[in-house]
């Protein structure tokens, strides 16, 4: 008898060890279904995060352009801008001259009236 029931509780520990495992094998899969679940998600989201990134550069490089465009215009105009005043001034030191001539003119022109 002694015999039978260690016999019967070995049998009974090895039925239980069984079970045991697929219990926690049913865990482990949900658990796994879980981490499959949340991979999939978690790719999703980094495939619209890739895609947004590749809308944000070509975004960042048409601005890029942009500025470089209009900081090129800018230049141009400063350069024009700077042809201009010197065109000017030049004009102006012509008038001055003009002016100075006339003055000598009149001068003369007084004194000679005055004699």
């Amino acid at each position: 008898l002694e015999r039978q029931n260690k016999d019967l509780k070995t049998r009974l520990a090895s039925s239980e060890g069984f079970q045991k495992p697929s219990a926690s094998l049913s865990q482990l899969e949900s658990q796994n279904q879980l981490l499959q679940e949340r991979l999939q998600a978690e790719e999703r989201e980094k495939t619209v995060l890739q895609s947004t990134n590749r809308k944000l550069e070509r975004k960042v490089k048409e601005l890029s352009i942009q500025i470089e465009d209009e900081r090129q215009h800018v230049n141009d105009q400063k350069d024009q801008l700077s042809l201009r005043v010197k065109a000017l001034k030049r004009q102006v030191d012509e008038a001055e001259e003009e002016i100075e001539r006339l003055d000598g003119l009149r001068k003369k022109a007084q004194r000679e009236l005055e004699e």
